[in-house]
């Protein structure tokens, strides 16, 4: 599972590859064979996947991804997943979650230095007691503990914006301090995200491109079962009508779902679904695990990252 690139007019954010740290990444999976994206969905669905095989797949959309990945992917002769959440596209949202990684990652020196200040903001709109509780608490300190690159600082701050607050509330902080650092939203989004043809040249190349909801949200397994189908189906109605056929493959946003969600995939002839982690003993063919990259450079001692 990988993410971010950078290099060209790419800046570096926090984990993102140059195309070298990929090209390196890619030789430390020779022990494995690596399947087109097409062959690993059929094998998949057929449960004729054999030890040691493996896919590529990228979340997410990214610009940095066509412009820096795909062309390693092509000189390699490999294809992979591209799983598209659709609201870039359609309407960039200035609380997109990307536009707030790239907020924390460009305006400041390290995102730990972002923390302080989002906390002071919070603190102004009287949310002190959430802000002590991410602050101090165990249970904040141990959130999302399964994915070993996120540091303290991102953990707690994850669980302060997924736990303790409604996606309304965190909202109005980001759009505050997005103003109070004069954030142009919409310039920002035109570096970040695919264009409807990139989407189109990828699939071109041999590439399988997928659902991930439509506005991507972190905790979309709890949202109340016609709001998580809504964002299925307007995600679907959006690649289909870009690519001329419905996608059958998807990976879950922030790994949030839950059994009404794998129900309503199903409805809607998606065959194939993808995990962000691999903690599932018994996954089923809609809950595929994955690995970060970043993830399999600390099981294995890689460091193919500058």
């Amino acid at each position: 599972m990988l993410h971010h690139f950078t290099g060209e007019a790419h800046p570096y954010i926090q984990g993102a590859l140059t195309a070298d740290d990929l090209r390196r990444f890619l030789d430390r999976l020779g022990a494995f064979r690596i399947l087109t994206a097409h062959a690993y969905a059929a094998a998949a669905r057929d449960g004729s996947l054999q030890p040691g095989e493996i896919c590529l797949t990228f979340d997410d959309a990214l610009k940095s991804q066509i412009d820096i990945a795909a062309p390693v992917l092509a000189e390699r002769g490999l294809t992979a997943f591209f799983f598209v959440y659709s609201q870039p596209f359609v309407a960039p949202s200035p609380v997109s979650f990307e536009v707030q990684r790239y907020f924390r990652n460009r305006h400041f020196e390290t995102p730990e230095q972002f923390y302080p200040e989002f906390y002071d903001t919070a603190r102004k709109a009287g949310l002190s007691a959430a802000v002590d509780r991410a602050l101090t608490t165990e249970e904040a300190q141990s959130w999302l503990a399964e994915y070993s690159f996120y540091s303290e600082g991102d953990r707690r701050f994850r669980f302060f914006r997924d736990q303790l607050v409604t996606p309304e509330v965190y909202a109005e902080l980001m759009i505050e301090m997005l103003a109070a650092h004069s954030v142009d939203v919409a310039a920002l989004a035109r570096e970040i995200w695919m264009t409807d043809e990139d989407l189109r040249t990828l699939t071109d190349a041999g590439h399988c491109v997928g659902l991930h909801s439509y506005s991507h949200p972190t905790t979309l397994g709890s949202l109340p079962p016609g709001v998580q189908e809504e964002e299925y189906r307007a995600n679907a109605r959006h690649l289909t009508e870009i690519l001329g056929a419905r996608p059958t493959v998807m990976s879950h946003p922030s790994n949030s779902y839950s059994a009404r969600t794998l129900e309503i995939l199903k409805d809607l002839g998606v065959t194939v679904g993808f995990r962000s982690n691999a903690t599932m003993t018994h996954p089923s063919k809609l809950e595929l695990p994955r690995l970060d990259h970043l993830e399999f450079s600390a099981k294995t001692g890689a460091a193919y990252a500058a």
